[in-house]
């Protein structure tokens, strides 16, 4: 059972590389990291985490996780960016935002949260001053473990 921040965005991260579907198109996986000038597209980061600790009974805290998962696709080609290409094949921002909720939906992320999460949400938004040739997501939500005191 994860322990710490740290080994929960590790976590996250690893069952995120390990889907067949981000892994077949997805170049780069990073915990932590938002430094998107330095990203080699498209990208998947766990992000943000936060945490709150609430008493749940006499032996136990809830502890509630919110995590962010940050995500950015690019393409010289219009458009691509955004809603990718049926053509080539080419996966943009909202199939890459669609396929990281497959992947979080359901999953308690090898039992380290005591159900799936909740409260899935995502928002795409361009890179400023792009000109609509890089897109990025924050697909965020909220997990929940309990903890001995």
């Amino acid at each position: 059972m994860a322990s710490s921040m740290r080994e929960t965005a590790n976590i996250i991260k690893e069952e995120l590389e390990n889907d067949p579907t981000l892994a077949s198109y997805v170049k780069s996986f990073k915990a932590g990291d938002l430094r998107i000038s330095r990203m080699i597209y498209p990208y998947v980061s766990v992000a943000n985490i936060s945490l709150g600790i609430a008493p749940h009974d006499t032996a136990r805290d809830i502890h509630t996780y919110s995590i962010q998962i940050m995500a950015g696709t690019r393409s010289l080609v219009p458009g691509r960016a955004f809603e990718g290409s049926e053509q080539s094949g080419a996966r943009g921002i909202v199939q890459l935002c669609e396929d990281i909720v497959a992947v979080v939906r359901d999953n308690t992320f090898g039992g380290i949260f005591f159900a799936p999460p909740a409260n899935i949400t995502c928002k795409l938004y361009e890179n400023k001053n792009s000109g609509g040739i890089a897109w990025n997501a924050g697909v965020a939500f909220a997990a929940f473990k309990f903890v001995s005191r």
